[in-house]
This record gives C-alpha cells, sequence and structure tokens, in this order.
C-alpha cells in the first residue's frame, strides 16, 4: 500500500465512520438542545481569524530566533501559501513549499530546513508539556485552581525552558528529529539566542490554546461544563495534535485528531454528537485558514 492509497483511506473512512455513527444515532443528534450563549457565540466569532494567525507569529519568531530577518507581512505569505498547500494532491507541499518560498528571499535549503525543524521541536516540546501538565494532574486528582496544580505547572515550565535553553540537549534532540523523519540531515546543530526561548514558548502555548477555547465553546453548546474543564481540553486538543503530527500518512493529521478528540469527547457527550462537534471544529478552523489564505494571496498580488 503506497501513501496515497492510506492517506484516502484515513480520511474517508474517518468521515465515513463519522457519518454512519450520525446516521445511527440520528434521533439523539437531532433532539439535542443546542445552546450557544450569545456570550460563547461572540467569543467563539472572535476567536475565528486567529488559530492560524498566531501559528503565523510563532513562525515569524522562528524565523527572527535563527536571524533571519524577514518582514511579517512576508512570512505570513510564505506560512499562509504553504500551509494551505497540503491540500494540494499528493498532501506533500506544505513544508517543501515552505522552504522553496523561503529561497526566493535569498534563503539557502538549509536554513530553511533548520527554520522547519526548530518549529517543530518548539510544537513538540510545548505540546507534551500541556499533554502531561494537564493527564498528571488529572491522575493524581488535582484540582486546576489549587496550589499544587499550579506548583506543577510552574515547575514543568522551568524544565522545560531549560531544557529548550541547554544548547546541546536542543542539538542532540534535532539530530533525534532529523533521524526519525529522514529530512535535513545537513543540519549539524540548532543554536537560537537565549532571549528568544520564552516568547517561542508563549507563541506555541497560544497555538493549541485558541482551538482548545474554540473546542470548549462548541462542546458548551450541547452539554453544560464548567470552565474548570478548560484545561482538560487544552491537553486532549494538544494531544490529539501530537498523534496526528506523527501520522505521516494522513496530512496535517487529518481525520487522526478528529478520531482522538472525538474519543474525548465521548466521555462528556455521545459518540455522535462529539463527531458533529469536531467536524464543526474542522470546519471553523478551515475557514480560518482560507481567510488566512485569501488575505496572502492579496498581499503577494499587491507586491512588485
Amino acid at each position: 500500500m503506497n501513501k496515497k492509497f492510506l492517506t484516502y483511506l484515513m480520511i474517508f473512512g474517518v468521515l465515513g465512520f463519522f457519518g454512519w455513527k450520525i446516521w445511527k444515532d440520528w434521533e439523539t443528534v437531532s433532539t439535542l438542545a443546542w445552546h450557544f450563549s450569545l456570550f460563547n457565540l461572540s467569543i467563539f466569532l472572535i476567536l475565528l481569524p486567529f488559530p492560524f494567525f498566531i501559528d503565523v507569529v510563532a513562525w515569524h519568531l522562528v524565523t527572527r530566533a535563527l536571524g533571519k530577518k524577514i518582514s511579517f507581512s512576508k512570512n505570513f505569505e510564505i506560512w499562509m501559501l504553504s500551509n494551505f498547500a497540503r491540500y494540494l494532491p499528493g498532501g506533500i507541499w506544505q513544508y517543501p513549499g515552505r522552504v522553496l518560498l523561503l529561497s526566493k528571499l535569498g534563503i539557502s535549503k538549509v536554513s530553511g530546513v533548520t527554520c522547519l525543524v526548530l518549529e517543530a521541536l518548539f510544537v513538540i516540546f510545548v505540546g507534551l508539556s500541556l499533554t502531561l501538565l494537564v493527564f498528571v494532574s488529572g491522575g493524581l486528582n488535582l484540582s486546576f485552581e489549587s496550589a499544587r496544580f499550579m506548583s506543577l505547572a510552574g515547575l514543568l515550565l522551568i524544565v522545560l525552558f531549560l531544557c529548550i535553553s541547554n544548547q546541546k540537549l536542543m542539538t542532540k534532540t534535532s539530530r533525534l528529529f532529523i533521524s526519525l523523519t529522514g529530512k535535513g540531515q545537513e543540519i549539524k546543530s540548532i543554536r537560537i539566542p537565549f532571549r528568544w526561548v520564552p516568547p517561542l514558548i508563549l507563541a506555541y502555548f497560544f497555538v493549541f490554546l485558541l482551538p482548545s477555547i474554540m473546542l470548549f465553546i462548541m462542546a458548551r453548546s450541547t452539554v453544560t461544563l464548567t470552565f474548570d474543564l478548560l484545561p482538560i481540553f487544552v491537553g486532549a486538543y494538544a494531544a490529539s495534535w501530537l498523534i496526528g503530527y506523527v501520522t505521516f500518512f494522513a496530512p496535517a493529521g487529518i481525520g487522526v485528531r478528529e478520531v482522538t478528540l472525538a474519543g474525548f469527547l465521548s466521555v462528556y457527550v455521545p459518540f455522535s454528537v462529539a463527531a458533529v462537534v469536531v467536524i464543526g471544529l474542522r470546519v471553523a478552523l478551515f475557514i480560518s485558514e482560507a481567510l488566512g489564505f485569501g488575505l496572502a494571496v492579496l498581499l503577494s498580488k499587491r507586491r512588485p
């Protein structure tokens, strides 16, 4: 089986499974009392343009940390255009496309790949930290408002900060990542100034936080959920995102993330309802991405 076949099998398999579950439990889905309050709807619409915008902010910080003086508007174009390219046939153009667009600015292939590897390392480090924080806290039955939880979060943040700031560890981790993915073998080491570590950690925290809030708001429209459950949603979204990230046969983890999230939500609502919520989130994120892509196209056309 080739990768292309597995990709389509995964996507259509997930859509088919979701469709079957929704159809089978249609009575439950159709009779569900959706209750989007004005407050929740307002927050959702305000957040809608921002999930992929914060990705661009994080990417811009990555390039700046590596000494690449690229304007924010140009980085916006590069990230949005290459990210949307993953929907092209083959599903392989997202990252090579970014390297290609960087090369048009005079950035070498090695430097471009280095930016991608550094981005991946921060995504994995921050995503794993959020996942561990939430699920370890849940396993210890810690309240998310307790001093013990805050202490655990502070300790984990310090460990994360020290790990990313340690140049030897970053180099070894990047080499491990390169050996696992088979890309970027020409990269010998990755070094960034210490001052860039805090803003990068913060940026990638928001990369996970904003879609998690949108997921939480959509789930609250189907069932009563208290805000103290929001950290659990952040951890679940981060975990599903990471699982999708390492699933190489599905473009951008499409399908894998949705199944993982629906499984998590089924703890609170019927799986068929969870499938509707997850599909709704995917549509919302696609709209956010499409808005960014459209703006990037307009910016590129305005340039000489």
